[in-house]
């Protein structure tokens, strides 16, 4: 028998850990990201913040015309959303990104630890169930860290 679990429901099962991981821990990953939070270096993926820093936004993404090429983007903000600094680069990713789909990654998180926006797909107006997923996902987590 090969169980095979689909592709959104494991991103999905990865994401959720790696929050929890985020709210138990002081350095957060998702795939190659990481985030540590619970220092006075916040460091945002591939930069370290200033101390001011409120939040760090990670994403990454990809364009149909070419799945290999991934832009990768951290930025620091303040609380007023001003940013403090910010880095873009572009990585080669062997044989295309997210599975011959653009991709859209995008991680959203503030220097005590809360995650306020992380999607694994790039949102389409047509595409209420993944909306649906999205909004399953960012409940479960918000009841896990009450929880905690």
């Amino acid at each position: 028998m090969n169980f095979k679990i689909p592709p959104l429901y494991l991103c999905a099962i990865l994401i959720l850990i790696g929050v929890l991981k985020l709210a138990q821990a002081e350095i957060f990953n998702v795939e190659d990201i990481t985030i540590e939070t619970k220092t006075s270096n916040f460091r945002c993926d591939r930069i370290v913040c200033p101390q001011n820093t409120h939040r760090c936004v990670v994403t990454k993404t990809s364009r149909s015309k070419d799945l290999s090429r991934v832009k990768r983007r951290n930025i620091c903000y303040s609380r007023d959303k001003e940013i403090l600094q910010k880095s873009k680069n572009y990585e080669h990713v062997k044989g295309g990104s997210g599975g011959g789909k653009p991709i859209y990654f995008r991680l959203d998180v503030e220097h005590s630890g809360k995650v306020n926006v992380l999607t694994w797909d790039k949102p389409k107006k047509t595409s209420r169930n993944l909306e649906k997923i999205k909004e399953n996902m960012i409940q479960k987590i918000k009841e896990l860290k009450n929880n905690l």
